[in-house]
């Protein structure tokens, strides 16, 4: 009866909810709404039109919990630009970050935005699209090496970590927060935090947003290099993310302020505020 009662004010009782996917096999990837809020084919409607399987299912659409999250797609003609393909599979990439860290917080840190725990999350599941990722799925490459150093093979702790384009950068912010070098950490050991067992859980916390701002500008940087050749030197690299960490933390830390000076001269003394 109550879904009645409020059909009669105009509102859509069934589209109020948002579906619970399972594995996907009774779920329509563009025409339920299962992720945004609402169906997919209302929120893409160009993409939509394109797809020459319209009522797809969304385990046959994408698989959620795979290693490797692979688009089956059927274009009837390649989308124009990649915008909204884009803004499409990141949606989708978000979607699948909430079912697989459900019960995770080691992989939240709400003092970032959303797009940063989902590319943390993504880069320690290996499914950031370095060289040695696109290979594996089948593409073509000339080359898996590290674009930036060629010394290695691009794997994603090589290229956010050991990289010496990445090395520079994170021996910086190493000494920056008083630190020294950086001791030959694991990909996974920096997504996961690691501060000396004496720091409060606040100042855990924080070290972990800024570790996460810092491999996130570093990928930012490896793009810019490859597809628009620009140049971020350890420097300049140092600089945006003291600036950038400091905007989002401030903005999302609740009851704690932080001084623009201190974080830049100091931040260490933010490690031991309960």
């Amino acid at each position: 009866m109550a879904g009645h009662e409020i059909e009669d004010m105009n509102i859509n009782f069934k589209e109020s909810f948002i579906k619970s996917i399972g594995d996907g096999s009774s779920t329509l990837f563009w025409d339920e709404t299962w992720v945004g809020g609402e169906k997919l084919k209302l929120l893409f409607p160009r993409l939509y039109r394109l797809e020459a399987k319209k009522d797809v299912l969304l385990c046959d659409q994408v698989n959620m919990k795979s290693k490797t999250l692979m688009f089956n797609w059927e274009w009837l003609r390649a989308p124009y630009g990649r915008t909204k393909v884009e803004k499409l599979t990141g949606l989708i990439e978000e979607k699948a970050f909430e079912i697989n860290n459900l019960n995770c917080e080691t992989m939240r840190n709400n003092f970032v935005p959303k797009k940063l725990e989902v590319f943390v999350w993504r880069a320690v599941q290996g499914r950031i699209p370095v060289r040695v990722e696109l290979d594996n799925r089948g593409i073509d490459l000339h080359s898996v090496r590290c674009p930036m150093c060629d010394d290695d093979l691009e794997t994603a702790s090589h290229s956010l970590v050991f990289c010496k384009e990445a090395m520079e950068v994170w021996d910086k912010v190493f000494a920056w927060w008083g630190f020294g070098n950086m001791s030959n950490l694991s990909l996974n050991e920096i997504c996961r935090s690691n501060c000396p067992s004496s720091t409060s859980n606040f100042g855990k916390k924080l070290w972990q947003a800024v570790e996460w701002v810092c491999s996130y500008l570093i990928w930012k940087n490896r793009n810019n290099m490859i597809f628009r050749e620009k140049k971020w030197v350890s420097s300049v690299g140092l600089n945006e993310i003291q600036i950038k960490s400091f905007e989002w933390i401030s903005k999302r830390s609740k009851g704690r302020r932080l001084d623009w000076l201190t974080w830049l001269n100091d931040p260490s003394m933010y490690l031991r505020l309960v």
